[in-house]
């Protein structure tokens, strides 16, 4: 049962003191109780949040209250996590009996339901507008609601401080850079997420009482993020006028805003994260589309770079595998290590150098990292071959700036074309990919 106890109650009658609750809310709630014994209850009245312990009705049921405070039409709150919220609040300790509602015929003493997993979040997400989104609720994150908008950075740094060292806090503001009352938060050690938990809805912050639960994320069904993503092959707005040629697992693009005339994007037509996603037989495809590739670039006198960024955007539909392959003059080839050092020193980058034979699954620990890899030539010669290197760059998968393309950076500021660091300012050449997709499709067949 849902029940909105203020619409029953006059609203010039209604005061917020939990006395007047008391008075005009509970005797008919009571009898409402009694008569129509509900599993669930939920009720909106009050500036205060809790759950009742789960107590046993008189149909011997278990039976839930929830108070959720009301959602003023005014707040700017994320009414997603407020309500949210509602389903991860714990009973409020401090709280005297006489606060909470009393129902008659209610047997306190039974206590065998009290480890009973709460089943109450998929019943109350049916209800309301996010019921066609999956969730996940993130354990290492808080999310800390119901902040006062005049709380600077500092002292809601300082308040969280309290209690453990904080590793990062991000206020939400909006685009008129408003804050919008709420953060997440995540501390170096997940004991004080669990110890602040305990306590949610207990600690005040300029005259406000926070609300205090796991992060809640949302997941984005698979169609939503093809529909988004620019690479997705499935996408009905893909930019199918840059598609080069089409294979099983794979498809050749050219960028929309390429580095130089030969430069060409390997992308997966599914939405896979990156090359270490890639299973047995796309790795195959992938190594025979790259022979071909580099096929084309030395019949037309170039060297090659490879690379590819991945990176921790925020949103799913930006992860997507695109891997880039560039031709460049032979004669830019030994110097593309020292123009790599100087950029990656400046900018303060740390990377690591390996054989051109060694698999990126071999140079990282983590299952799902965030990096850059770049294949590179060297300049030198052994006998025939080319001595290639490899060049891995780890990327914190925490942070609060724009991830830049240092591989593209570095090419350009290589060749001489810094203006077309920016891809936007990098301008077709239309009758160089008119003639290209001829080239290509001979080379494939």
């Amino acid at each position: 049962m849902y029940s909105n106890s203020n619409s029953a109650i006059n609203s010039n009658q209604l005061t917020i003191d939990k006395q007047g609750l008391k008075e005009n809310i509970s005797t008919s709630l009571n009898l409402l109780l009694k008569k129509i014994k509900p599993r669930y209850t939920i009720t909106s009245v009050g500036d205060f949040y809790y759950e009742r312990i789960p107590y046993i009705n008189s149909e011997k049921f278990l039976s839930r209250f929830i108070n959720v405070s009301y959602f003023p039409s005014e707040s700017k709150t994320n009414l997603k996590e407020k309500f949210l919220f509602a389903i991860n609040v714990k009973p409020v300790n401090s709280m005297i009996s006489a606060d909470l509602f009393e129902f008659s015929n209610i047997d306190h003493s039974n206590d065998i339901f009290k480890d009973i997993p709460d089943d109450l979040s998929s019943l109350f997400i049916a209800k309301n507008k996010y019921a066609d989104k999956k969730i996940k609720i993130n354990k290492e994150e808080l999310y800390i609601g119901n902040i006062n908008q005049n709380v600077t950075y500092e002292e809601l740094y300082d308040f969280l401080s309290r209690f453990g060292d904080v590793d990062f806090l991000n206020m939400i503001y909006d685009r008129k850079n408003r804050f919008q009352g709420y953060a997440f938060a995540k501390f170096r050690s997940i004991a004080v997420n669990e110890e602040l938990l305990k306590h949610s809805n207990e600690y005040s912050l300029k005259g406000k009482r926070l609300i205090i639960s796991e992060k809640v994320e949302k997941i984005e069904s698979l169609e939503s993020i093809q529909n988004k993503c620019w690479f997705c092959y499935n996408n009905p707005n893909i930019d199918s006028d840059l598609v080069l040629t089409v294979l099983n697992e794979f498809y050749v693009a050219y960028p929309k805003g390429p580095i130089d005339d030969f430069h060409f994007l390997v992308v997966p037509k599914n939405h896979i994260r990156s090359f270490i996603d890639l299973n047995k037989d796309q790795k195959n495809e992938f190594d025979k589309i790259l022979k071909v590739l580099v096929n084309i670039l030395t019949d037309n006198g170039l060297d090659y770079l490879i690379y590819e960024k991945c990176l921790p955007f925020k949103d799913e539909a930006a992860k997507h595998m695109n891997i880039n392959v560039i031709g460049i003059h032979k004669e830019r080839s030994f110097s593309f290590l020292d123009q790599m050092e100087a950029i990656f020193t400046e900018n303060k980058i740390n990377y690591k150098e390996y054989d051109s034979k060694k698999q990126i699954s071999e140079m990282t620990n983590s299952k799902n990292p965030h990096y850059y890899l770049i294949d590179a030539p060297t300049g030198i010669q052994f006998g025939r071959s080319e001595i290639r290197t490899k060049i891995f760059v780890e990327v914190d998968a925490v942070g609060n700036r724009d991830f830049l393309d240092y591989p593209r950076i570095i090419i350009c500021n290589l060749i001489d074309k810094e203006s077309r660091i920016n891809w936007k300012q990098s301008d077709i050449n239309k009758e160089f990919l008119v003639s290209l997709k001829d080239k290509i499709n001979k080379y494939f067949k």
